[in-house]
């Protein structure tokens, strides 16, 4: 049962950094603007958008019972918003004690005239494995600004990748994420069953420029390190254990370019 939970959990987790790059594309909600302003403005844009590309890169340091892991996951993905189509390529790299391996994956998102939302999925850039997300995209405007709290302007203007932009930071509470789980597909089931108390989660830190001329995001950051360590400290309790994950850097950084003038790309062929 404590191996399950462990999967459980890693899982919920890779979709808990999902969470931050969603939040970061579609954030919470003149004169001097307000962030809130700036965050509701920024909305506004991204979701006119008609494409974009956007590249993450995922950090994180941990250690269980005595051995040290350090990943890096980064992700290029083209977007285009309607119909939904996108590409996107994942390289991974895992360090640590006696262990040094890499992978990389492709996955395909496309929209059919019907609505319907597939993932397609290739580790070997020839099979792929079909996955309907339809829900998770129906369910994606859930990810909103509600997530977003105590939002303020740390910086009026800094200059990021060459742009103009106002630098805000924000939090996503610990209580939230729960809704911000669901809305990416994961049921009430799956997240009781871990006994998490997300009300004693640290909350994640957010940071995110925004153009100020055109109002699209250029960069956000997520801080989860705290939020991770929480999450396992409460499912560790609830199975009657004490944790022995602990994370010293569990940090995302997503920059976008080519707003509505990305990429074009082709599908392969999914049925070989």
């Amino acid at each position: 049962m404590k191996n399950w939970k462990k999967r459980m959990a890693a899982a919920l987790l890779t979709a808990v950094m999902a969470v931050g790059v969603l939040a970061n594309v579609t954030p919470a909600s003149a004169a001097t603007l307000t962030a809130k302003q700036y965050l509701t403005k920024m909305e506004k844009a991204s979701k006119k958008a008609k494409s974009y590309e956007v590249t993450q890169t995922v950090s994180l340091k941990a250690s269980q019972a005595g051995q040290n892991v350090t990943s890096k996951t980064t992700a290029k993905q083209i977007v285009f918003q309607n119909p939904v189509k996108s590409k996107c390529v994942t390289t991974v790299k895992i360090s640590g004690d006696g262990i040094n391996q890499e992978s990389k994956s492709v996955a395909f998102i496309k929209e059919t005239a019907k609505g319907n939302v597939y993932e397609y999925i290739s580790t070997d850039g020839s099979e792929y494995e079909r996955i309907n997300v339809t829900d998770i995209f129906s369910n994606a405007s859930a990810v909103d600004t509600s997530l977003y709290s105590g939002a303020k302007i740390v910086k009026k203007s800094v200059k990021v990748n060459k742009i103009d932009t106002v630098q805000i930071e924000a939090k996503i509470k610990g209580a939230d994420m729960a809704d911000a789980l669901a809305a990416l597909g994961m049921t009430e089931d799956q997240t009781a069953e871990l006994g998490v108390d997300y009300k004693t989660l640290d909350p994640i830190k957010v940071t995110i420029w925004i153009d100020k001329k055109t109002y699209l995001p250029v960069k956000a950051t997520t801080d989860m390190a705290a939020f991770y360590n929480g999450f396992f400290k409460s499912m560790y309790e609830a199975m009657g254990a004490e944790s022995d994950i602990s994370y010293s850097v569990a940090k995302s950084t997503v920059t976008y370019k080519n707003f509505n003038k990305a990429t074009t790309f082709k599908f392969p062929d999914f049925s070989k």
